[in-house]
């Protein structure tokens, strides 16, 4: 089970006793299904939309079957979302291709629907996804219970859950945090062993001797991405070049972890600190919010005269408070306001400059910004069977974590 405080969670926002129910027994047990935004269908539209349902299948190994199949560079395919691993998934693909759905034979993988559209799907074109979750349990009333608690606290706290940083090995934001102090060689090092958790062999071979011809032929094929780094190292022997060699989405990937885990440790200190996600604060960053809870207007600065206007639009759930995911771009200003956020940065020895890399751009960031708090939309319980709505970019498993507490099962 992995330790929510691995991904900076220091806290939970409620303090009803968790349930007993276990989680994920099946991939059966966990249901998404993407709720695409603006996905109009042309029938002479330049690229063939699918939209497939997967089963424990991981987004960009499927990314990798999906380019040979077609014959096309990764480069000609996009999607609106990463999913975990574990799980049944129904997701969307954009493929700029003249040409129709080949029959595609792969275990656990079904087209359910294909047309053509002129819009290019990109990373983030979903208003949310839909979530059936089975958490084998008869306690629907402590479920309840805990719902109204968390309602009456503000909403759960928007954590970036386990998967974000790696759902077997939660290191792809130390990783980062190498990368944004230009220490490659650990960057690299760390993401092929981390000697305090990692106990493969292979793995542990290869942190004590760094022996990557030796390790290229003991890391298990199914490891590609850390085989294709191991390949590079065989090849030049360069540490700052040898993230190239994964897709584009992954090489941010890490840094992008980081500044999540920023945001954890800080929006745990907010709500150590208020013991609710409902205070409005002077400086506080603020956002419009639709149905879902995204954001859907430019981050505004609470003050004393406009503070109680904003708090009741909270609670009215119009607006919500934001919290700055650092980068580059990020108002200095807007961080000091954001005590937290600052207190963290320092403790890390990390800069606003820090996150743009002159010698790999790629590897960059601007950052963004987050609301702290959301809610389960069109939520029923049915006999441990929870079935509801999040916005784009939430987590279903940081609501869950709410209501199972430690019972929660993190495989």
């Amino acid at each position: 089970m992995i330790d929510d405080r691995a991904a900076g969670i220091l806290c939970y926002l409620s303090h009803g006793k968790g349930i007993q129910g276990s989680f994920k027994e099946t991939a059966e047990d966990f249901i998404v299904e993407e709720l695409p935004s603006g996905l109009s269908e042309d029938p002479n539209g330049k690229y063939l939309i699918l939209q497939v349902r997967l089963r424990n299948w991981e987004t960009n190994k499927f990314l990798i079957y999906l380019s040979r199949i077609f014959g096309v560079s990764r480069k000609r395919i996009s999607y609106a979302g990463t999913k975990d691993r574990v799980g049944v998934t129904t997701q969307y693909f954009c493929i700029n291709t003249p040409d129709d759905a080949p029959e595609i034979r792969l275990e656990d993988v079904t087209i359910t629907r294909k047309f053509r559209s002129n819009h290019m799907l990109r990373l983030g074109d979903l208003s949310g996804n839909r979530f059936i979750v089975n958490l084998h349990t008869e306690s629907d009333d402590a479920i309840d219970s805990i719902n109204k608690e968390i309602d009456g606290l503000g909403g759960f706290p928007n954590f970036f859950a386990y998967q974000r940083f790696g759902s077997r090995r939660p290191v792809t934001h130390i990783v980062g945090k190498y990368i944004l102090k230009r220490d490659f060689k650990s960057a690299v090092m760390e993401y092929l062993c981390d000697p305090s958790f990692d106990s493969d062999d292979f793995r542990r071979n290869v942190f004590d001797t760094q022996d990557f011809r030796t390790a290229l032929k003991e890391f298990p094929q199914n490891l590609m991405y850390e085989r294709a780094i191991l390949q590079h190292l065989v090849e030049t022997g360069n540490y700052d070049t040898a993230f190239g060699v994964l897709p584009k989405n992954l090489q941010i990937m890490f840094v992008h972890a980081y500044q999540s885990y920023l945001f954890n440790l800080a929006l745990s200190g907010r709500i150590r600190s208020d013991g609710s996600l409902s205070s409005v604060h002077d400086g506080d960053l603020f956002t419009e919010v639709d149905s879902l809870f995204n954001s859907k207007g430019d981050p505004r600065t609470v003050n004393p005269v406009n503070r109680t206007v904003i708090e009741k639009s909270v609670h009215e759930d119009r607006l919500r408070i934001l919290m700055p995911l650092p980068g580059y771009d990020t108002d200095v200003k807007a961080i000091e306001k954001e005590v937290l956020m600052d207190d963290e940065l320092e403790k890390e020895g990390i800069s606003i400059q820090d996150f743009r890399i002159t010698s790999h751009p790629e590897l960059s960031s601007s950052g963004t910004y987050r609301v702290i708090a959301s809610r389960p939309v069109d939520l029923l319980v049915n006999n441990g069977i929870l079935d509801f709505k999040l916005g784009r970019g939430m987590y279903a498993t940081s609501y869950l974590r709410e209501i199972m507490k430690e019972n929660m099962d993190h495989r």
